[in-house]
């Protein structure tokens, strides 16, 4: 993480840090790629570490990102030079944890892409849907389930009552739910123990007493750390819409 002072300068930073990963060739062969998320806010910083409203919510920016993306809030476009909102794109709004409204997601167009700028409106915000609305596959033990946008939220613990039902000393009887909002599915861990969750591309993440998106595809594991042996990991993939 890294702080900066104006929002201009972090934004600057980040196309920086896309560009200089793309000119590079030894990061190309290798297949590099990051993610970005950034939010301008107020922070209280506190030995050498920041604390505060604008912190989670650049979190929730990184969840939202995909691999090569940089992703803000109109908020932060806001307080962007000229040149740099031009530089700019809306994803639609989205529930941020802690927030009673929803937020605007930019993404900031580090890249030229012809495509993208001679779109219609109707054309862009044809394919941004298809991007965020997706079914999402689980598989556990040989079990396949498949959730729709429109599925009611899907509750997995040890208690008989659950969707699905894990039956573990390390799951609790209400674990988790998976529901659906604004075109992306997101895990609420309701635990004592939390959720793991390990991605394709070998990130791994925490969870306890609060939420997460679920991006591409990766496994769960409940209670304890995520590694694909375990017999009780559920596998997961997000599937777009063509």
């Amino acid at each position: 993480m890294s702080r900066f002072p104006a929002a201009t300068s972090g934004v600057q930073a980040a196309c920086d840090m896309q560009e200089g990963i793309k000119n590079d060739p030894v990061l190309v062969d290798l297949n590099i790629a990051i993610r970005i998320g950034l939010h301008h806010g107020s922070v209280l910083v506190e030995k050498n570490d920041v604390f505060g409203d604008a912190v989670n919510v650049a979190a929730r920016m990184v969840a939202l990102a995909k691999a090569d993306q940089i992703i803000t809030t109109r908020e932060t476009v806001s307080y962007l030079s000229p040149d740099l909102q031009q530089m700019t794109r809306g994803l639609g709004r989205s529930w941020v944890r802690g927030k009673q409204d929803e937020m605007e997601i930019v993404e900031v167009i580090w890249y030229e892409s012809t495509s993208l700028t001679q779109m219609s409106d109707v054309e862009t915000q044809k394919i941004l849907r298809n991007k965020l609305y997706a079914r999402l596959l689980l598989v556990y033990r040989g079990q396949n389930i498949e959730l729709a946008p429109s599925a009611e939220p899907f509750s997995i613990g040890r208690g008989t009552r659950n969707n699905l039902v894990i039956d573990r000393e390390l799951v609790s009887r209400s674990h988790a739910i998976i529901e659906s909002r604004q075109g992306k599915f997101i895990l609420a861990d309701h635990s004592t123990n939390g959720t793991y969750l390990m991605l394709e591309n070998g990130s791994r993440f925490f969870v306890r007493r609060e939420e997460i998106i679920l991006q591409d595809q990766g496994i769960i594991c409940l209670g304890q750390a995520a590694f694909d042996e375990n017999p009780d990991v559920i596998h997961y993939e997000c599937k777009y819409a063509a």
